[in-house]
């Protein structure tokens, strides 16, 4: 193979990483525009939400389509989501004390844009996936908050 040839292989290669890179950073930008958001709106309450290639999954409970379509609205005219999957269905959420744990938990996880958590009365239930070298951070950050525990359903990703 030509040294030219190899040299076009490799920059193709390297804008790829970077381009797989800076999707990343997006998508991580996004959940968290996301859950700064969601900290100031009501019809965020019973919500999870994970976003991968531009595209958010939103999942869980809103008490009315009025709530349901704020949130949609709210997330679709965030910078970089290219779409919603929505999957969310109508009923009650309950504004107790599991919802200022709830907020504790997002805002941890705010960063982690495939992490998704259910709080089980007041255990963490953990789905998604994370990077081995970013799991040590975010067991400390949850584990600083008042859980009775953490179940871990998550696929733990080796480091690039």
């Amino acid at each position: 193979m030509k040294r030219r040839d190899r040299t076009a292989l490799f920059t193709l290669f390297v804008s790829l990483v970077m381009l797989g890179c800076s999707q990343e950073k997006k998508d991580r930008d996004i959940k968290a525009d996301i859950t700064t958001k969601a900290k100031s709106e009501v019809a965020f309450a019973g919500l999870s939400y994970t976003v991968d290639e531009g595209i958010v999954h939103v999942t869980g409970q809103c008490p009315g389509l009025k709530q349901k379509t704020e949130a949609l609205t709210t997330i679709r005219g965030i910078a970089g989501v290219k779409g919603v999957v929505d999957s969310i269905s109508i009923a009650p959420v309950m504004l107790d004390d599991r919802f200022s744990l709830k907020r504790s938990v997002d805002s941890v996880l705010k960063k982690q844009n495939l992490i998704t958590a259910m709080l089980e009365g007041d255990r963490l239930v953990l789905y998604g996936q994370v990077n081995e070298d970013e799991w040590p951070a975010l067991m400390e950050g949850l584990q600083s908050l008042p859980l009775s525990g953490i179940d871990n359903r998550m696929h733990i990703e080796a480091s690039p």
